[in-house]
C-alpha cells in the first residue's frame, strides 16, 4: 500500500473517504454507518435506514425471516413518523405520505399480525394530528414509556442479525454459490466475474430461436428502449403493434405470431422533457 496515503494526513487531520476505502471494504463501512445511526439514535435517518434494509431484503428475501423483517422495518418507520409528529411545525402532508407508504408495505400480509399493527399505528397518528391535547398527552406520558430507550434497544437487537446476513450473502455471491450478473463488456464479449459462460447470439436466426415462445418485458430509460428497438430491427417477424404512443415515451409492444414472441417496453418515469405518459397496454 502506498505510504503516501498516510503521509498526507500525518498532521492529525481526518482521513479522506477514498483513503478509508483502502482500510476497510465498502460493505463494512456501510454497516458501520448504519450501526452509527442506531447507536446514536439518529431518528431523522431511520426512514432512510429502513429503505435500505427493505431494498436489500427485496433482492435477497431469505436473508431475514418475514416476522423479523416486518418488526424491523415497521419499527424504524414508525419511530421516524412519531418524531415528525413531535415537531410543533410538523408537516402534515409529509406525515400522511409516509403513512400511505407504510400501509402499502408489501411485507404486510393477512397471515401475519402486521396488518393490525399498521392499522392501530395509522389510527394513532391520525388522532395525534387531529387533537393537539391528545398529542401533548401522548408525548408526555405514553411516548417515553413505549417509544423510549427500550424501544431503541429493541431496534438495535432486531438489526443485529442484518449485517451478518448481508455479509454472508455477499460471501456466497463472491464464492459462486449464488448466481451473479456482475461483470464487464470487453472486445465484444460479456465477461462475468464469477466465470459463468455467457451465450452469444450473433445472427438474427439465433436471436429469434432464443426468444421463441417467450414474453420479454423491458422497463427503464432510453437505453432500455434502444434494446427494444434493436430486437424489433433484428428479428425479422417481430413487428411493432401500434399502441398510438409517443415516440420516445411509449409504451411499446412488438409481436411475432410465427414464433410466439412478445416484447414490451415501458418508460420508468417521466423525464423532464415529457409532459404526460400513457401507461395502458
Amino acid at each position: 500500500m502506498d505510504s503516501g496515503v498516510f503521509a498526507a494526513h500525518s498532521g492529525g487531520g481526518r482521513l479522506a473517504l477514498p483513503s478509508l476505502r483502502l482500510l476497510a471494504p465498502p460493505l463494512q463501512l456501510m454497516m458501520a454507518s448504519m450501526w452509527k445511526v442506531l447507536k446514536k439514535r439518529d431518528v431523522p435517518n431511520y426512514w432512510t435506514l429502513a429503505e435500505y434494509v427493505s431494498l436489500v431484503v427485496d433482492v435477497v428475501p431469505d436473508m431475514l425471516m418475514h416476522k423479523h423483517r416486518l418488526q424491523l422495518l415497521l419499527g424504524l418507520r414508525a419511530r421516524y413518523i412519531l418524531e415528525l409528529c413531535r415537531n410543533d411545525l410538523m408537516d402534515r402532508d409529509l406525515i400522511l405520505s409516509h403513512l400511505e407508504k407504510i400501509k402499502s408495505c408489501p411485507l404486510v400480509n393477512v397471515d401475519e399480525p402486521g396488518p393490525d399493527i399498521v392499522v392501530n399505528f395509522v389510527e394513532l397518528i391520525h388522532s395525534l394530528l387531529k387533537d393537539p391535547e391528545a398529542r401533548q398527552e401522548f408525548f408526555t406520558e405514553v411516548f417515553p414509556v413505549e417509544y423510549g430507550t427500550q424501544y431503541d434497544n429493541d431496534l438495535q437487537t432486531l438489526f443485529y442479525n442484518f449485517p451478518t446476513a448481508l455479509q454472508n450473502s455477499a460471501a456466497e455471491v463472491k464464492s459462486g454459490n449464488l448466481e451473479s450478473p456482475v461483470g464487464y463488456y470487453y472486445q465484444g464479449v460479456w465477461r462475468a466475474l464469477d466465470g459463468t459462460t455467457i451465450q452469444q447470439f450473433h445472427t438474427s436466426s439465433a436471436v429469434c430461436q432464443c426468444l421463441k415462445g417467450k414474453m420479454i418485458h423491458r422497463y427503464g430509460d432510453s437505453t432500455i428502449r434502444q434494446w427494444y428497438e434493436y430486437l424489433v430491427a433484428t428479428v425479422p417477424d417481430l413487428k411493432d403493434f401500434n399502441l398510438h404512443s409517443r415516440t420516445q415515451v411509449g409504451p411499446f409492444m412488438a409481436l411475432d405470431y410465427t414464433n410466439n414472441i412478445m416484447v414490451t417496453y415501458r418508460c420508468h418515469g417521466p423525464p423532464i422533457r415529457f409532459v404526460d405518459m400513457s401507461w395502458n397496454f
